[in-house]
This record gives structure tokens, sequence and C-alpha cells, in this order.
């Protein structure tokens, strides 16, 4: 180790609290329901298009986090 980095003192904690998500990005989607006399392919289709909105979501759910991220490289 160098001396001079064992003589000088560490320097402050820095801390940051993220702020919380939007809700509209965390809150649950419910699955559509499956209703009586409804045909296979239209359950198929409302559950593959519910699948695709989560997808969307949690994509925005990594934008909102890296754009926190550059703020907060930037010192804001």
């Amino acid at each position: 180790m160098l001396a001079a980095c064992s003589a000088s003192a560490p320097g402050p904690v820095v801390s940051r609290s993220l702020p919380p998500p939007p809700a509209s990005l965390t809150a649950d989607a419910p699955l559509p329901a499956i209703r009586a006399g409804q045909s296979m392919g239209e359950v198929i289709a409302e559950q593959r298009a519910a699948a695709a909105e989560e997808r969307r979501r949690r994509l925005a759910i990594v934008g909102w986090y890296r754009g926190v991220q550059r703020a907060y490289g930037q010192g804001r």
C-alpha cells in the first residue's frame, strides 16, 4: 500500500435515495378473464396482447431507471 493512501482519512460516504418509479409502471396488470363461450382464438389473442403490454411496461421501467442513473451521473 502507498504511504500517502494509508495516511489520509477516508472521504465521506455518499448515499442517494432513488425516486419512486411511476405507479403506471409498477401497478399489477390483471390478466384477461376467460369467459364462457369464448373461442380459443379470442383467448389466445387477449393473452398475447396482455403479455405484450406487460413487456412494454417492463421495458419502460428499464428506460425510467436509466434516466434516473443519467440524472445522478450529472449531479442532479
